[in-house]
Formats: C-alpha cells, structure tokens, sequence
C-alpha cells in the first residue's frame, strides 16, 4: 500500500506538485490523482521513475510504496 502522507511530503521537498509530478513521469496531468482517488496500486516502472525524479534510496522507497499499515 502507498503511504500518501510520505509521498506528499517528499513531492513537496523536491518542488512538485501532483500535476509536475504527473507530467515528470511521462503520465497525464491527472495521473497521479486518478492513482489515489481510485486506491489503485503502482506499476514497478511507476515506482521506478517515481524513485528516480523524487532521488528515493531504497529505504524511502519502502516506506512510501510498500506501506505495510496505512490509514
């Protein structure tokens, strides 16, 4: 499970917004929006090029995509 809040925070660390973000990982404007509002999961690439544009290490890549308990 994604933890949103993290995610946020780490897109508002590296100056993005989720329609930067979006269009960044080569999606639609409202890619990332539709992910969320949908509960839908990430696919690997999606996570990949996520990682890469928001410079996640392995840690933080765990604890934003592979969320064991969120709320």
């Amino acid at each position: 499970m994604t933890n949103w809040e993290l995610l946020y925070e780490s897109m508002k660390v590296n100056g993005y917004s989720e329609r930067t973000l979006s269009i960044a990982a080569g999606r639609s404007h409202g890619w990332l929006h539709n992910i969320r509002k949908r509960n839908a999961e990430f696919k690997a690439s999606d996570i990949q090029k996520l990682c890469e544009l928001l410079r996640f290490e392995d840690v933080q890549r765990e604890a934003v995509f592979f969320a064991s308990c969120v709320e």
